[in-house]
């Protein structure tokens, strides 16, 4: 989909595959911010998390089966992980967009997605924070 693509369009194969993960999450979530009246649309259209499952689904597989082939992350099961993560990334658009969350919420979320994909904690919060950076350079 649109949307997916243009939310990890900019990685090539070299890149860590825990920076693909940690910024397609950052974005994916920062729509809240930045686009609040789309990401209003995607969280309120009819069979809306499906629509967003259907289209984030394709692109987040292919960023976690690279991040498995190359042993950076280590998982019991990818379906489970995906319904999890994109699961979890709708419902904190919906959240964020009801004013519940402060302004580092994307960041947090990265962070537990990368640690559920094996990273250690500390590992996590340096790969967000150095994504982040990045994204406001």
């Amino acid at each position: 989909s649109d949307l997916a693509s243009a939310i990890i369009s900019d990685v090539d194969q070299d890149t860590d595959p825990a920076e693909v993960v940690a910024r397609a999450n950052l974005r994916v979530i920062r729509l809240a911010r930045t686009e609040p009246d789309f990401a209003r649309l995607i969280v309120n259209i009819g069979h809306s998390e499906a629509l967003f499952g259907d289209a984030v689904h394709p692109h987040a597989r292919v960023a976690v089966e690279r991040g498995i082939a190359s042993g950076r992350f280590e998982i019991a099961d990818i379906e489970v992980l995906l319904t999890a993560v994109i699961g979890g990334a709708f419902a904190l658009i919906r959240e964020i967009l009801d004013g519940r969350h402060g302004p580092h919420a994307e960041q947090a979320f990265a962070r537990h997605v990368l640690a559920s994909l094996g990273l250690s904690p500390r590992e996590a919060k340096t790969v967000v924070a150095k994504v982040a950076k990045s994204e406001h350079d």
